[in-house]
């Protein structure tokens, strides 16, 4: 299992290098005035880029749903517990999914 913080750390400091290096590079990176974001380089990558964080918030929100149905996976007595549902309601504000 991954790190999460660690993903997030690493996402940040790519982000930071795409713009040194767009700032700084020697024409090894394509960019163009007025910006082209399909073919620009710099555009490309830090474009990639932001997708990281909300794909580390929803992995968060999944693996907290994950911890509360296997804590409670035991207890077939009760169909479905307050702490899943509540973990069920954070994944889905995360991801913008309804319920």
């Amino acid at each position: 299992m991954r790190n999460l913080d660690q993903v997030q750390i690493r996402y940040d400091a790519a982000h930071k290098e795409v713009g040194e290096i767009a700032l700084h590079g020697e024409n090894r990176w394509r960019m163009s005035i007025p910006a082209e974001p399909s073919r620009d380089s710099d555009l490309i990558i830090a474009g990639s880029l932001q997708d990281v964080p909300a794909l580390v918030a929803e992995l968060r929100a999944a693996r907290e749903l994950r911890a509360a149905i296997d804590k409670h996976h035991d207890d077939s007595s009760e169909p479905i517990c307050a702490c899943i549902r509540e973990a069920a309601a954070d994944y889905d504000k995360v991801t913008g999914e309804g319920s």
